[in-house]
Parts: structure tokens; C-alpha cells; sequence
């Protein structure tokens, strides 16, 4: 088969150009040829084309080689020009290599006519190979751009040295930050307040490993939260040459996720109210039933002396009175733990305690339904905020009652116990329930999926749980059976694991006081002062302090503020700290300007912190403060102490 070739032969004699057509037939070529020999008739055949080949003589009248070669780059047609000329010397051969020529060859030495042809036809072919890659390659370039461009993240790459060598994404120009600003520079230089976290992620991802790892900066509207994720970039061989990354902002994120935890901490208590109201009744009715009996009584003793049944029934009623009391208390304080805000930070926690807790929340859930068994073992405490342990408690009590029928609570177990695994702390929360099909296993924790009917549960208890059990560096895991039932594993570090870490104590109940001294160093009864909007409250601490102390006793701030202004001195001011008109921290702000030894005199007496503001009085304050509701032993104490502190 002959090999089909278009040339066009720039040539004025045609019978070199027949010689030219005649050697190339030769050559095994099927040829087709136009001949011509001026500027303008090869603007026209080269318009004509496509061509496989130009053959050019060097020297024609008005025309040459070099003006040839200038009109097909001109063209920018890529094709073999191949000079052939009966007379060019090698300095012009070489002049005209150098202009864009392809080749040169003799008209009385054309055997290498093919081999020259076919080279330069190869080359073309791989020009446009690398032509047409380079634009897949632009083109893949541009879409990448404009793809990452479009991105609300950051993209970026950096090289060995951990320098920004590119960035990309509309970040960049919702921020008012130019690629200039970044490229080039390093960590250290555009985000200085945060380079020890980014160097530390980008030598780990550096040595091989994908690393992703959050981060905070200061906003003008606050702390700001990143999501970054780092992956090595590697050469052809395999190296690590740098490495790409994507920021992702997730402030929004954080922001909705803390008013889901809080909502889902509120629908766990409204789930339970009904049954906290009933746990508070029952023991209110009891102390105010005992009461009233110790009323009688005491009237009794006030017109007639009493008979000894009758000393010991009041004796009987104002203890009950005072059991009565004590569970209205630990009721309280189960809500408040559990009412706490996110913002609270790690303390000591004994697991144990936080888990009775929980069963007491879950209570009215779980006795209509099982049986509740304890297997608690010694364990250490946990690193933890008890308000987020004791929601995680409370979410597995209520989903492990809410998994059995009512009214077989015989037939039904609830078990919770605790034991140690190295230096982790075990929880466990099993039921004897119908068990979790294995379909939705694989997305138990995932929000607002829920096997419960339709408004039962938000569906968001499980993945908070995993949330809040992850953020303290543990797992939650579920071990269940279709038919037999479920238990979920709470395991946490123990605080023995966490010796990096700044931990408070947790709170603990006062010890009992033994009755204080009275007087103060100067020898005179000990002035107290009893600042409390409820008059009732100030009565009864009157009547618990009085035998002891001179004792005041004001409704108001102001009238607190007036009297000191007045003269009036104290050894304590027991002062509430929530007030109208005006509280207790404004009447200490005041105190610390006009009389700071009274200011240091003060005890805040508190039913709880509501407030931003008050939480924090209350954490600076934390060694001022006693709670309500308070035993008289307990105030006794306090005030013991402050006196003697004077």
C-alpha cells in the first residue's frame, strides 16, 4: 500500500518540482501536490490544506526559504518545512534551521527524502499529543479552579517547610483576604496566635499520616471554631513533597450544636417533670402533714404538761418532718445538676453518685416498668462535667425504660453497674427489652434518627450522648439481641489517665458543725447581718443564729447599704445574692468602694445562679457561698468561721 501524502512544493521551476514528485513516488508515497512560487499563492494553498508537508526551494525570484518559513508561522500551521535547494551552503542551511526550518536537504542527494519526511511527521504528531494535553490539562486546571474556587472552605497546599505555596476558595474573598497575602508565608506569620496546633498536625501529616484536628481564633464577634483537615502530597516517586489542606469554618456548627444539647437537655427534664412534681409532693405532704401534727403538739405542751407518748409522737413527726425535707432537697439538686449550662468545666466526679442521681430523674419512668438492679463496684472517679455525664445517664435510663411495656415491672429488669477496665471506668445501662433491630444499628447515633413512636423523643439523645462521651476522650457502645434486650457501655477515662489535666473537685456536702464560738476578738457578741428578700428566710436564720449572735435582719439591699453608710458595723453579712432593685453583687461592688472591710465581711447565700453574670460572681466567690437550702449546722459553721476570720 502506497502511503498517501499532500505536499505543497514552493518551487519556480517545475521541473524540480516533478523531480521532487517523481523521488517522493519512489519513496512509496501516493502523492498529491500543489506547486507554487510567491508569498501570495501559498497564503492561499496553505488556507487550502490540510498539508503533510512543505517542501521549499531556497532561492526563488522575489521569494526565498526564509520568507516561506515567515508565512507558515505566521499561519501558525504545524507542519514540516523541509528546505530543498541545488545550492545552499551550510552557514545558510544553518541560518535557516535557526529561522524555524525543519530540515535541509540537497536536490542531487534526496535519499533520505523519506526518512526526513516520516521524522518530522512523527514529531508533528507528538507536538500535537503535547498539545492536546496541555489544553486537557488547562482545561482540568480551570475546572479544578473555578470548582475550588467555588468551595466555602479554604483549600490551600504548602510545601516541606510548611509554606503556603497555594490557596483557594471563596473563604478567601468573603474574609477580604487576597491569595497574595498568604502565599509564601507561613503559619507562623498569617495566623501566629494558633501555629503551635497547626505545626504540630503539619509534621505528623508530613511524616505520612492524614491528620484532622480542630482549632479556635478570636473573632470580633468571639471565638471562632475550624475544622482542618491536612494529607500528604506526594512526588512520582512516592515522597512526600507537601501537602494539601482544607479549613472548613464550623463556629455556626458549634453554635447550633450547644442549643441542641441544651434543648435536648430541657426535653429530657420536661420529659420527667410530671414525674419530679410527683416525687415532690409526696414528701412535701409529709413534712407539712408532720407539721401540722408538731403543732398540735406544741400546743399542747403550751396549756398542759405533756405526757411522754405525746413528746415522742412530736418527736416522730418533726424527724418524718425533716426525711420529708431532705428528699425535697436531693430532688432539687438532681435538677440543678442537671439544668447546668454547657460552659461548665471538668471536676472530679464520682460516677456512683452522678448515676443515683440520674435513677432518681428516671424514676417515675422506670418503676412502672422494671425492676431496677445495681451492681455497682468500687471504680475511681472520672475527669468530667457532672451535668454532661448526668444527661448522658439520664438519655440511657429513660430509652431503656421507654424499650419496656408499663405495667410489668416484675417481669422487666433495668440493671446499672460500674466497674474498672484498666484505667478506664465502665458504665453500663442494660434492659431485658425487645432488643434493636439490626437495620438501625448502624445508625443509632446518628441525629434525629429514632426507633420511638412519632413524639416520642427528638432523636437526638443517642447522638449527643456520643458526643459528650467522645469530648471526654471515651466510647459508647451497644450490645443488643432482638428479643433479648439492649445494654449500652459508657467508657471514660478514669482520672487517674488524666494527670495532664486541670481538674477542680467536685463539690461536697458540708461536714456537721459543732456549736461555734459566739463572740468575736473583741470579746463582744458577734454581729450578724441577714440580708434576704424573703422575710421567711431571714426569720428562720434569725432563729437559728440569735441564741448566739446579735442578729439583723433586712429585706433590702439598700437598707443593708444605709445602715453601713450609717455607721453600722457586722461581723458577717449573710446577704442572698439574687435581689430586686438591687443584689447581692451590686451591693458588694458598692461595699468594695465605700467600705471594703464590710464587702469582706459578706456570705452569699444563693438558691441558684440564673445568670451569665452570677455564675461567674459565684465561681470567684466559690469559698463565700452556702447554698440553699441550708442545715443549721452548716450556717452555724460558716459563720464560725467568718468570725473567726475577723
Amino acid at each position: 500500500m502506497r502511503q498517501p501524502l499532500r505536499a505543497l512544493i514552493v518551487e519556480d521551476s517545475r521541473d524540480d518540482a516533478d523531480l521532487l514528485v517523481m523521488e517522493l513516488s519512489r519513496a512509496g508515497y501516493e502523492v498529491s501536490f500543489e506547486r507554487v512560487q510567491s508569498r501570495s499563492a501559498m497564503e492561499a494553498a496553505l488556507a487550502r490544506g490540510p498539508w503533510d508537508v512543505v517542501l521549499c526551494d531556497y532561492s526563488l525570484p522575489g521569494f526565498d526559504a526564509l520568507g516561506a518559513l515567515e508565512v507558515v508561522s505566521s499561519s501558525e500551521l504545524d507542519v514540516p518545512f523541509l528546505i530543498i535547494s541545488g545550492t545552499v551552503g551550510e552557514e545558510i542551511a544553518v541560518e535557516a534551521l535557526r529561522s524555524g526550518a525543519h530540515d535541509y536537504l540537497l536536490k542531487d542527494r534526496l535519499g533520505r527524502l523519506r526518512p526526513a519526511i516520516e521524522r518530522e511527521r512523527r514529531e508533528v504528531a507528538l507536538r500535537s499529543e503535547r498539545r492536546a494535553a496541555a489544553e486537557k490539562l488547562r482545561v482540568s486546571e480551570e475546572r479544578f479552579r473555578t470548582l475550588v474556587d467555588s468551595m466555602e472552605d479554604l483549600v490551600f497546599t504548602l510545601d516541606r517547610d510548611l509554606i503556603y505555596d497555594g490557596v483557594f476558595g471563596s473563604w478567601l474573598k468573603r474574609e477580604g483576604i487576597a491569595p497574595e497575602q498568604m502565599l509564601g508565608r507561613s503559619w507562623a506569620e498569617t495566623m501566629p496566635e494558633t501555629t503551635g496546633e497547626h505545626n504540630t498536625a503539619g509534621l505528623r501529616a508530613l511524616a505520612g499520616e492524614r491528620v484532622t484536628y480542630e482549632w479556635t481564633m478570636d473573632g470580633v464577634d468571639g471565638a471562632r471554631h475550624f475544622n482542618t483537615s491536612l494529607s500528604p502530597r506526594r512526588g512520582s516517586t512516592g515522597e512526600v513533597t507537601g501537602l494539601v489542606g482544607i479549613s472548613r469554618e464550623v463556629t455556626e456548627q458549634k453554635r447550633v450544636q450547644a442549643q441542641l444539647l441544651v434543648a435536648d437537655r430541657m426535653f429530657s427534664v420536661g420529659l420527667l417533670a410530671a414525674g419530679v412534681g410527683h416525687e415532690i409532693n409526696n414528701p412535701l405532704a409529709a413534712v407539712m402533714a408532720n407539721l401540722d401534727l408538731g403543732s398540735h403538739y406544741l400546743k399542747e405542751l403550751a396549756t398542759s404538761g405533756a405526757s411522754p407518748d405525746a413528746v415522742r409522737e412530736l418527736q416522730e413527726a418533726l424527724r418524718e418532718a425533716r426525711t420529708g425535707a431532705e428528699r425535697v432537697r436531693n430532688i432539687v439538686r438532681d435538677l440543678r445538676m442537671f439544668s447546668r449550662g454547657g460552659e461548665e468545666g471538668k471536676q472530679l466526679v464520682d460516677v456512683e453518685r452522678v448515676m443515683d442521681s440520674a435513677v432518681r430523674m428516671a424514676w417515675n419512668e422506670i418503676r412502672h416498668r422494671a425492676r431496677l438492679i445495681k451492681e455497682y463496684r468500687t471504680v475511681p472517679r472520672v475527669s468530667a462535667s457532672e451535668s454532661r455525664l448526668a444527661q448522658v445517664f439520664l438519655n440511657l435510663l429513660v430509652n431503656a425504660a421507654q424499650a419496656l411495656p408499663e405495667g410489668h415491672a416484675s417481669e422487666n429488669e433495668i440493671r446499672v453497674a460500674t466497674h474498672s477496665r484498666g484505667d478506664h471506668v465502665v458504665i453500663e445501662v442494660a434492659d431485658t427489652g425487645p432488643g434493636i433491630p439490626p437495620e438501625a444499628l448502624g445508625r443509632l447515633f446518628t441525629p434525629f434518627f429514632t426507633t420511638k413512636p412519632v413524639g416520642v423523643g427528638t432523636g437526638l439523645g443517642l447522638s449527643i450522648c456520643h458526643r459528650i462521651v467522645s469530648g471526654l476522650g471515651g466510647e459508647i457502645t451497644v450490645d443488643t439481641e432482638v428479643g433479648r434486650g439492649t445494654t449500652f457501655r459508657v467508657i471514660v477515662p478514669s482520672a487517674l489517665a488524666a494527670e495532664d489535666q486541670v481538674i477542680e473537685e467536685a463539690p461536697v456536702e458540708p461536714p456537721a458543725a459543732p456549736l461555734p464560738a459566739a463572740t468575736s476578738t473583741s470579746g463582744a457578741l458577734a454581729r450578724v447581718l441577714v440580708v434576704d428578700d424573703e422575710s421567711m428566710i431571714g426569720r428562720a436564720i434569725h432563729r437559728m443564729l440569735s441564741p448566739h449572735y446579735d442578729v439583723t435582719v433586712v429585706t433590702r439591699a439598700r437598707d443593708a447599704l444605709s445602715r453601713i453608710h450609717g455607721g453600722a458595723r457586722f461581723d458577717v453579712i449573710l446577704c442572698d445574692l439574687l435581689m430586686p432593685e438591687m443584689t447581692g453583687m451590686d451591693l458588694h461592688d458598692e461595699l468594695v468602694l465605700t467600705a471594703p472591710d464590710q464587702a469582706a465581711a459578706m456570705v452569699f447565700v444563693t438558691g441558684g445562679a440564673f445568670t451569665p453574670r452570677a455564675r461567674e460572681f459565684l465561681t470567684e466567690m466559690a469559698a463565700r457561698c452556702i447554698e440553699k437550702p441550708f442545715d443549721t449546722a452548716a450556717l452555724r459553721q460558716m459563720v464560725a468561721d467568718r468570725v473567726r476570720m475577723r
